[in-house]
């Protein structure tokens, strides 16, 4: 059973028209139940006070035989509006009754698989906290429980990919398997998604081009787009603050948000430039620039030069904007837009000795570090409205042998990607490799990419990289800050 199938069995959904939701504690923002109620074709309206609602009520709602979902916070609801309705408690102590609210509050990001482990809970913990803590950590996130839950949720997945999903049905498919594969690593497990990986690539060789048309309401589809997406939320005149976590697939920001207490957000995803190089991809995000329209896109030389082009066609002054890197950025009382880029996750791929278990032991360590979140802490109280997002993720891979004399003819490559010059001998005979049309990309160029979980590495060798067209490597968090407590 799913979130989404508790909700609809306490409400009563498919029977039920006129609900009164008592969210007391606030459950909407771990878990989108008003999409579910939307998808059953209730009307969703706030109760913010008894006035105005008393209006919305004789007006729409009590003589009308559509389904409505009233949804309240606090405060009196008169006696015959609650007598019109269905009320429903919507929290942790309903979707969980054997459970500590207090514990579980704890696992906002973990409620599903929670959930899913419950069905084998036969002793009320309500009141035991540490009993609920023990369940969790022990039970929850055992081998047991993550390959029965990862096998109904990789089943789930696949067939969400064969249903050719759009670019939305696409991050979500992706934020899933994030959560996923984070409760695999955690667990010392893996499992074959390569099938999701296939599914992708099919969607990138179709609809990746279309992607820069489309609107960029509540994010922005690609990187960029990033700059004009953040002016268009009304920031200038105000301060903000783009972090670049370097290097940061979905699975890694899932694995720190386990640390993020206290730090209010609206969380999103991008897709990533093609080829996943740090050149290319972070490139464009500063740039606003596609890679075809950059002077030297395999080449970061000109990188903070593009970044203030593009801040003063905003109409900022230089004196205004700041380029920077790491935890403690210099920011004095002119700045109103600061770039700050973070290395350590991309240097944990570089360096990465233990494949997928490594990744997950080196990102967990650098969440509790605590220092990203300490400077978006700092970035908020100072005044400024932040944003995160990443070049490109990364994914394991195996090493299938190097490349070997290659010459001048190659104008880029890396473990996962080829770029050689239009001359060049073509490389489509190398089943490694899969030639990629180059979507805004500069087509005097030759591009290839690396079949999936295959690395230009030593034979056998187990490597992180990017650079290519996985799931992990193209769509990457793109996070907006709302508040810190």
């Amino acid at each position: 059973m799913t979130l989404a199938d508790r909700f609809r069995e306490l409400c009563g959904t498919a029977y039920e028209k006129k609900l009164l939701l008592a969210d007391t504690d606030s459950f909407s923002s771990v878990f989108d139940y008003i999409s579910v109620l939307k998808q059953s074709d209730f009307a969703v309206v706030d109760y913010d006070d008894e006035v105005s609602f008393r209006i919305v009520y004789e007006r729409d709602i009590r003589d009308s035989k559509g389904k409505f979902a009233v949804i309240y916070h606090d405060g009196y609801v008169p006696y015959d509006i609650r007598k019109a309705f269905r009320r429903i408690d919507v929290g942790y102590n309903s979707f969980f009754p054997n459970l500590s609210a207090n514990i579980l509050r704890n696992y906002p990001n973990d409620l599903e698989i929670i959930l899913f482990a419950g069905d084998d809970l036969y002793d009320d913990l309500s009141d035991d906290d540490s009993g609920t803590r023990r369940f969790i950590e022990e039970k929850v996130f055992s081998q047991t429980t993550v390959k029965r839950y990862g096998q109904q949720k990789l089943t789930e997945l696949i067939h969400r990919a064969e249903e050719k999903p759009s670019a939305a049905d696409w991050i979500g498919i992706a934020e899933d398997r994030a959560q996923l594969e984070m409760y695999l690593r955690k667990a010392g497990l893996s499992m074959d998604t390569a099938p999701l990986d296939e599914a992708f690539r099919d969607f990138i060789f179709l609809d990746y081009q279309k992607l820069s048309s489309a609107p960029d309401v509540d994010f922005p589809w690609m990187l960029p787009k990033v700059l004009d997406f953040i002016q268009m939320k009304g920031t200038l005149g105000q301060k903000t603050a783009l972090l670049l976590v370097d290097g940061m697939s979905m699975v890694d920001y899932d694995v720190m948000r386990q640390h993020w207490q206290g730090i209010h957000r609206k969380e999103h995803a991008s897709f990533a430039m093609i080829p996943t190089t740090t050149a290319i991809s972070r490139q464009s995000l500063f740039s606003g620039k596609y890679p075809q329209q950059l002077s030297d896109p395999f080449s970061l030389k000109n990188e903070e030069k593009q970044f203030y082009a593009a801040l003063g066609e905003y109409g900022y002054d230089k004196k205004e904007v700041l380029f920077t890197r790491g935890y403690q950025p210099e920011i004095t009382a002119k700045i109103k837009f600061a770039a700050i880029i973070l290395n350590d996750i991309d240097e944990f791929v570089h360096g990465q000795m233990q494949s997928r278990i490594g990744m997950y032991n080196d990102v967990n360590l650098y969440g509790k570090t605590q220092k990203l979140q300490n400077l978006i802490r700092s970035l908020v109280r100072s005044g400024f409205r932040v944003f995160i997002t990443a070049d490109h993720g990364n994914t394991p891979a195996t090493g299938r042998g190097k490349l070997k004399n290659m010459g001048v003819e190659t104008e880029s490559r890396s473990s996962r990607m080829v770029v050689r010059e239009g001359f060049a001998e073509d490389l489509s005979g190398d089943k490694r490799l899969i030639r990629y049309p180059g979507y805004y990309l500069n087509k005097s160029y030759q591009y290839y990419i690396c079949e999936n979980g295959v690395a230009l590495e030593t034979n056998d060798a187990d490597v992180v990289a990017h650079g290519g067209i996985s799931i992990d490597e193209v769509i990457v968090p793109f996070i907006e800050i709302t508040g810190v407590d």
